[in-house]
């Protein structure tokens, strides 16, 4: 069985057409502007550092700010749209986003660049599960995977296009430039979401069913996560997420400052970070097709295993082209991997529940986001070096992938 065959919808309508394609470009273009709200603060860590005069501890307090954010984002912005509708909170969520990326290039304190952090992760929390929801929503059985892995591209490209902009600074610009840019890009693009994103054709469907059956309520949250199989099903998809989220985390906001600890300039690590972007574009584009067309336990197996492989070797190695090609490897498997959980979140609740089930996973893997950069933070504090912080998050992949296994041998949700 595909990731997909078990969410219900458009299993007869043609694989490409307008309301399609429309929503499919949307948000991947929405999606760029949310990887890069997300890595801006890892590509510009060096220089608040240096204006703040910041200890580790307390930039992974500042990395782990807007991710504490992403949490309650992710859970609202889920259940709300099961209510109002998946476009309405998207159009909300990049509001908010925009306008406090904004806010952050004038903070002039240590607190206020905190607040302004975290409320740009409610919205990019809040859009997340939205953009999976739609993306989902759009496909028919056996393309979904691809169809989220699209628009998941542009997490990573929009990462990728954060260092670029650092790098066009050459360590001159002050490190406000990449949310200037940020914020007045993601306002930008919000007419376009209003004139040319459809909402869900499924969420239509069903909530018109609902409504002349005359269904009074939504289900309770703990029916949505834990009623019957779905305990399961949830509580694996919330560790596999955590841990393989914690991981990832650390490597967006950390990886740029580990790689100068160990000797290379700002502009060489600002590169790594491109190629390491690019590396999980093309680890969503492989493993979204993979996913729809081949068995799906020997493919996650195989990702974390050379997630693992090319992980390990990072933390020693100090040339820079092998830190370039690592860097690229391990992008395809760690942002290919988290493409992975995110395609397989939504095939496990129903229509009318799946902002909810999306949200609550996401918001759990939000939580492996905050802890991974603060543990970051207090090891470096402690006196661990780069390289030993690189080698301690194998045991955390470890964990996910036993996790997928489990996961991936249970039933799916039918409508």
């Amino acid at each position: 069985m595909t990731v997909g065959a078990g969410l219900g919808g458009r299993s007869q309508g043609p694989l490409w057409s307008g309301e399609v394609i429309g929503t499919i470009v949307i948000c991947f273009i929405t999606a760029v502007m949310e990887g890069f709200g997300l890595q801006s603060v890892g590509v510009a860590a060096h220089r608040i550092v240096s204006e703040y005069h910041l200890s580790p501890s307390a930039m992974g307090w500042v990395a782990s700010a807007s991710t504490m954010g992403l949490l309650p984002g992710a859970i609202f912005g889920g259940r709300i749209a099961d209510f109002i509708g998946r476009k309405r909170v998207l159009l909300l969520a990049l509001i908010l986003c925009g306008i406090f990326t904004l806010a952050t290039a004038t903070a002039q304190v240590y607190q206020t660049l905190m607040l302004f952090r975290f409320f740009t992760g409610l919205g990019l929390g809040a859009a997340l599960p939205n953009l999976i929801a739609l993306s989902a929503e759009a496909a028919r059985p056996g393309s979904r995977s691809r169809f989220i892995a699209m628009m998941y591209c542009g997490v990573p490209a929009g990462g990728a296009i954060a260092s670029f902009v650092s790098i066009l600074g050459g360590g001159v610009f002050d490190w406000r430039w990449i949310f200037y840019v940020g914020g007045f890009l993601t306002l930008a693009i919000i007419p376009f979401l209003i004139f040319f994103l459809p909402e869900s054709a499924q969420f239509r469907m069903k909530t018109s069913a609902v409504r002349k059956q005359r269904i009074p309520a939504k289900a309770s949250i703990a029916d949505v996560l834990f009623h019957g199989e779905r305990g399961l099903s949830t509580t694996l998809l919330w560790l596999a997420l955590f841990f393989h989220m914690l991981v990832i985390y650390l490597l967006l906001n950390w990886l740029p400052l580990l790689l100068v600890d160990k000797g290379l300039s700002i502009v060489h690590a600002a590169i790594v970070q491109i190629v390491f972007n690019l590396g999980g574009v093309a680890g969503n584009l492989l493993f979204g097709l993979l996913m729809d067309k081949v068995p799906r336990t020997p493919t996650a197996i195989v990702m974390y295993c050379c997630f693992i492989v090319f992980l390990a070797p990072l933390a020693y190695v100090h040339s820079l082209v092998a830190t370039v090609l690592l860097g690229f490897a391990i992008g395809v498997f760690a942002l290919g991997g988290q493409m992975v959980l995110y395609a397989m979140v939504p095939v496990y609740y129903p229509t009318l529940m799946r902002g909810t089930g999306v949200g609550w996973s996401v918001g759990v893997g939000r939580i492996g986001s905050f802890a991974g950069p603060v543990l970051v933070g207090q090891a470096l504090r402690l006196g661990f070096g780069p390289s030993a912080i690189l080698i301690g998050a194998i045991p955390a992949l470890t964990i996910a992938a036993f996790a997928i296994v489990a996961l991936l041998k249970l039933p799916q949700a039918h409508e």
